[in-house]
């Protein structure tokens, strides 16, 4: 495992992901695929009122995809979809140069700045969210 890559953070959300599983009664799910390395994610939002409410998510992969997934989820929950939205926008940023002010919590994901081939793990918990928001 390379240290560069492995921050502590992702290391911590990755063996123990927060708001993992699903959710009963959701608004909202999608599922996104990376077909080179298999990884999988399935997002399940509750958004009531044009704000998520509650965020679940499985990840089935690398370490990198669950702890992205983990991370995603504790800034997400409790924003109005319209500001996740932009949000998202934002996120590939965070992986080709500075990190943006707002996107400082995911900081430990920009570690794979320097590991093209696994951005793509890291954008798969992105990519479910972006669907399942439509």
């Amino acid at each position: 495992m390379s240290e560069a890559l492995y921050h502590p953070t992702l290391l911590e959300h990755g063996r123990a992901p927060r708001r993992a599983g699903p959710l009963e009664h959701a608004t909202h799910t999608a599922r996104a695929t990376n077909p080179l390395c298999g990884d999988r994610v399935v997002v399940w939002l509750q958004v009531d009122a044009g704000r998520v409410q509650t965020f679940r998510f499985e990840a089935r992969g690398c370490l990198v995809a669950i702890a992205s997934g983990s991370l995603l989820g504790e800034q997400v929950e409790g924003r109005m979809v319209d500001e996740v939205r932009q949000w998202l926008a934002r996120l590939p940023l965070l992986l080709t140069g500075p990190t943006p002010d707002e996107l400082t919590a995911l900081e430990p994901l920009g570690s794979v700045r320097d590991f093209p081939a696994r951005r793509a793990c890291v954008e798969l918990a992105w990519k479910a969210l972006a669907q399942a928001l439509g």
